[in-house]
């Protein structure tokens, strides 16, 4: 994840890129549906990479019924990071 949005990152370290995330769990926690919106990283490899990784988690087995979970996230560069 850290290389696919590097070179966008590099030459705009300044700027914060948020976009957010939507799974919703199975009976056996595994993610379906998953959503990525980002307005500013979509014609990067971000959302992309972002998807495959959440395919891989699992989530705990919801109570009752489906339920949808979604998250925030903030990539922003680190001074000095290559």
């Amino acid at each position: 994840m850290a290389a696919a949005d590097r070179s966008r990152l590099v030459r705009d370290d300044t700027e914060a890129h948020a976009t957010g995330a939507s799974a919703e769990p199975t009976a056996t926690g595994n993610p379906v549906g998953i959503g990525v919106e980002s307005n500013s990283m979509q014609a990067s490899p971000v959302p992309g990479c972002l998807q495959a990784l959440i395919a891989e988690w699992r989530f705990p087995r919801p109570a009752a019924g489906n339920v949808e979970v979604s998250f925030p996230f903030v990539f922003r560069s680190i001074a000095g990071s290559p």
